[in-house]
């Protein structure tokens, strides 16, 4: 399996530039404040998509303007970590690990454009 998803990525990668995010909280309100390093050229495997929707119990839910995946600890992405590809801005919201047994294969992640 490692073996085809490396075959995966050697042929689908691409160079987008990460923008980590570090969390912290404010001693006075509380709040959340989001801060972003200076930013490096990493490979992954990027698709933009069309705006999807599913159903939810809350109505519509919005899936993401694109799809990223990872190899296994190569580049550590995390929720609200930013993207840049081809100028365009993306947020990082969602991240998937996905193993096959006991064998960490990918991250998979949703990210909006904005």
């Amino acid at each position: 399996m490692t073996q085809a998803w490396n075959q995966i990525f050697s042929d689908n990668k691409r160079a987008v530039t990460l923008y980590h995010v570090t969390k912290s909280k404010s001693n006075l309100t509380g709040t959340e404040q989001l801060s972003y390093d200076s930013g490096a050229s990493v490979e992954l495997i990027f698709f933009k998509t069309d705006v999807r929707y599913e159903f939810g119990l809350e109505g519509l839910i919005e899936k993401g303007d694109c799809l990223v995946f990872d190899k296994p600890n190569n580049n550590s992405l995390q929720r609200d970590d930013k993207i840049v590809v081809d100028g365009e801005t993306f947020l990082i919201r969602q991240v998937i690990t996905w193993r096959s047994r006991d064998l960490y294969v990918f991250d998979a992640c949703n990210g909006y454009k904005i």
